[in-house]
């Protein structure tokens, strides 16, 4: 009777899930179970051997039974989560014990904030005890004015009241008291104090509360998008009753220079109205109804687009009207830090203008001007030609990755040299190997107006409007303890591998996506509770983690204090997914990595395994393409994780730098995912660590799909730049970003290996160094702007010099910066 026994105490612990829980709303169990170690040799023996004292009949079909009641008990554990506690992931960091305070939204105008803190504040600068921001990190560049009295009656105790000085964000067409907060969409209250020491006590790290002003009418939540020739419009969501919405402009004439924003305070920022609209976006940024674009209509028949993005500048916001009635400013819409994704003209606008004796002559690349006046070259695309009644052509152009076009004019038109033209430079249009999906976030910025002052407990009757900090602490208190001792899943035993995080905030998280959990409750979490801190997470959660595959959108919802997140697959197909990743990533390093490597040699094989198994998915990026890189179709979800690349051996770049980060990890190197753009579009790639000093790899476009052997390997990030990669911020959290900032550039494989060149005649040097070395295949980055004819001309002096014999079958192709000789 033994045998049976012990089957049945398991069986129960698999039903019952221990802990008094069962399965999550998304079907994950949240009991905490026994491993299949901790039963082997004991439990599982005692089943299915009839071993020495037992009582059980010989019987073999008995016997086979329970091996077989075994066998499936067995699977249907490994096939659970195992779970953890808020609490302890807490305690792993050595925030268990930290204060902690919830938002305070949709407070009055003027509100009052009362401190009370347990020691004599007046023994420090009580000024700084507390302070107010506009910024989430609460630096004292956001700092604003208001007015703070202490109350020094209790003996030994202060209590510090704030108040408000002046209305921030107040112009000529705004109407709220002077005594007020303002118009700001976000208040951060910053404690520098511990509020329980009986002396003063400077927290280590500052105690951040966010709080909104109650509005008459909601503001609109704010955003942007860059359309596909990259031009900017503003847009918002509609907001309920508002029938029409102002837009409002600080200005940033200076290279389009930051304004003060609220990482600044909005010092000295006084928003100009410069339209009001009916829908819910915006593009008149130049206020003649030509959507920021200038064309030309000459009677020639060469008209075209000239300027784009024009008068767009500094930032935007946005308020709902209803009425006599306005809302709060939106969230602010900052051009500079888009500034590189928005052209504005050429550099030199004559070609719009000029004439060609020949095609020959007609420039293959020319310099874009962007918002901020840098210049980056971009390929000029020929399209359809016509003949005037003189004969000569006029040939349409326009130019890569921008709404510009025109037409130029060349006398001697030939076909034969127009159609070559036009097949090289469509040709051209692209190279990049990029393409990535950013999940939909449908998170308000600024909860809603019901969202209450006091979210998920109960409503308190406060009395004297100053007590309500002391009112939040106590919901705090009693919500946060509750929560934390709700389960965490922890991964399967069959996708054991590193989570990728530095906070508990962030392993919660972690955690709960590669569970493919759909609502993740944060009650624990009150400094989550926002959107900046929640997006900003979970953003650096998503993309360093590539066990978290498949997320379409996700939005927190501020009443139920919850998280959803929807994916594009089925859970099940996703975990099954990520049970064959893991697999072929540990094959994968099992074979590549050998125990005598040095970190360096392992980048190299890491690298080069992708270089040599992998292809790029051409026909995903085209779907990717076609939707504006908002989604793509079903069939291609897997060219944009990382089981792409690692099981299908076929990916985008997002599935690139997906699977080299699971290597590296499971190979012992460090490095992270970096997003951002290369060219016109959007893209993902690596960071890694050598020496204390981070460099940027590029696994995407290496020798197989650029032709470019290490192409961006090791490379700092002044180099990157100048090949046109440009990081955003989505990648990490925004507070730490400069510590992945890339400077040296010595590692890079190009500058090893004497491969990069700055002079004509430093690039004729290395060339002929190369020809003497002998190969079939020639690569030379360029650090420097040299005129293509030189370059051509420099090439033929050394073949001349040391190669003639290959002269005549060698061709040169040019790629951004890099030089190709095949021979």
């Amino acid at each position: 009777m033994r045998k049976y026994w012990i089957v049945a105490v398991l069986l129960a612990l698999v039903v019952t899930g221990c802990d008094n829980s069962l399965a999550n709303d998304e079907g994950a169990w949240t009991g905490k179970l026994v491993t299949n170690s901790d039963i082997a040799g004991t439990a599982n023996s005692d089943i299915v051997g009839g071993g020495e004292g037992s009582d059980a009949p010989a019987d073999s079909s008995a016997d086979e039974e329970l091996a077989e009641k075994s066998r499936e008990l067995s699977e249907l554990i490994d096939d659970l989560s195992y779970t953890t506690s808020v609490q302890e992931l807490k305690k792993k960091y050595g925030t268990e014990k930290e204060q902690q305070i919830m938002p305070l939204y949709n407070v009055d105008e003027s509100q009052p904030f009362t401190f009370h803190f347990k020691a004599d504040m007046l023994d420090v600068d009580y000024f700084e005890s507390v302070t107010v921001h506009t910024d989430i990190k609460g630096l004292p560049e956001s700092k604003i004015y208001s007015l703070l009295d202490a109350d020094v009656s209790i003996p030994g105790q202060t209590s510090i009241t704030v108040k408000p000085y002046y209305a921030l964000l107040s112009s000529l067409d705004t109407t709220r008291d002077e005594e007020s907060w303002g118009y700001a969409p976000v208040y951060y209250l910053r404690v520098n104090y511990d509020l329980n020491t009986t002396t003063p006590t400077k927290l280590a790290k500052p105690l951040i509360i966010p709080f909104t002003v109650k509005a008459p009418i909601e503001s609109p939540d704010l955003s942007y998008e860059i359309t596909s020739d990259n031009r900017l419009k503003l847009v918002w969501d509609k907001v309920p009753g508002a029938d029409r919405y102002k837009v409002y402009n600080v200005s940033s004439f200076d290279h389009n220079k930051k304004t003060l924003g609220p990482e600044e305070g909005y010092s000295g920022s006084f928003p100009a109205l410069i339209g009001e609209v009916e829908g819910t976006e915006f593009t008149n940024f130049a206020e003649d109804n030509y959507d920021g674009q200038y064309t030309d209509d000459s009677e020639s028949g060469r008209d075209g687009v000239i300027s784009q993005n024009l008068l767009v500048t500094g930032d935007y916001y946005v308020t709902a009207v209803k009425g006599d009635k306005e809302s709060n400013f939106s969230p602010v819409v900052s051009t500079h830090s888009l500034s590189k994704n928005l052209p504005m003209s050429l550099s030199d606008n004559a070609m719009f203008y000029s004439n060609y004796e020949t095609v020959k002559e007609l420039p293959r690349k020319t310099k874009v001007l962007f918002i901020d006046e840098s210049e980056v070259t971009r390929n000029v695309i020929y399209g359809d030609y016509k003949l005037d009644e003189s004969g000569f052509g006029i040939i349409d152009f326009k130019i890569e990755g921008t709404a510009l076009h025109g037409a130029v004019l060349v006398f001697d038109f030939d076909l034969q040299a127009y159609e070559k033209l036009r097949s090289s430079s469509e040709g051209n249009q692209n190279n990049n190997f990029n393409g990535y999906i950013e999940p939909l976030n449908t998170t308000a910025h600024i909860p809603e107006l019901d969202v209450p002052t006091f979210i998920g407990g109960s409503m308190f009757d406060f009395g004297d409007k100053e007590d309500v900090i002391a009112a939040q602490l106590s919901n705090t208190r009693k919500l946060v303890e509750k929560a934390n001792e709700a389960r965490v899943p922890i991964l399967r035993t069959e996708t054991q591998v590193p989570v990728n995080a530095n906070s508990a905030l962030e392993e919660y998280l972690a955690l709960h996506l590669v569970n493919v959990s759909g609502v993740i409750p944060l009650d624990a979490f009150p400094e989550a509770q926002n959107f900046e801190t929640l997006s900003d997470t979970f953003q650096q959660v998503m993309y360093q983690n590539p066990l978290i595959m498949d997320v379409e959108n996700y939005g927190y919802d501020y009443n139920s204090l919850s998280f959803y997140v929807s994916y594009s697959d089925s859970r099940e197909n996703i975990q099954q997914k990520q049970q064959e990743t893991v697999a072929a990533a540990k094959r994968i390093v099992d074979t590549i990595i050998k125990p005598d490597m040095n970190n360096n040699v392992k980048r190299k094989v890491v690298y080069d395994y992708l270089n040599d198994n992998a292809l790029y998915d051409d026909d995903a990026l085209a779907n990717a393409e076609a939707y504006n890189y908002l989604k793509v179709d079903k069939e291609y979800n897997d060219s944009f994780n990382a089981y792409g690349i690692m099981v299908d051996g076929i990916g985008v770049c997002s599935s690139y730098a997906s699977a080299y980060k699971m290597l590296s990890d499971l190979a012992g190197l460090d490095s992270i995912v970096v997003t951002g753009k290369l060219g016109t579009g959007p893209h993902a790639w690596n960071k890694v660590l050598i020496n204390k000093q981070w460099v940027n790899v590029d696994p995407t476009n290496n020798e197989t799909n650029a032709g470019v052997p290490y192409m961006l390997y090791n490379t700092n990030d002044k180099t990157a730049v100048a090949l046109d990669f440009h990081e955003d911020k989505d990648y990490w959290i925004d507070t730490e970003l400069k510590k992945f900032a890339s400077k040296d550039n010595s590692q890079d494989y190009y500058v090893s290996h004497g491969l990069e060149a700055a002079t004509l005649a430093e690039y004729k040097s290395k060339l002929i160094k190369e020809l003497k070395a002998g190969g079939s295949s020639i690569v030379i980055r360029l650090s420097a702007d040299l005129d293509d004819d030189e370059i051509m001309n420099q090439t033929a002096a050394a073949y001349s010099a040391v190669a003639p014999d290959k002269q005549e079958n060698a061709q040169m192709y040019e790629l951004k910066n890099y030089i190709i000789i095949e021979h």
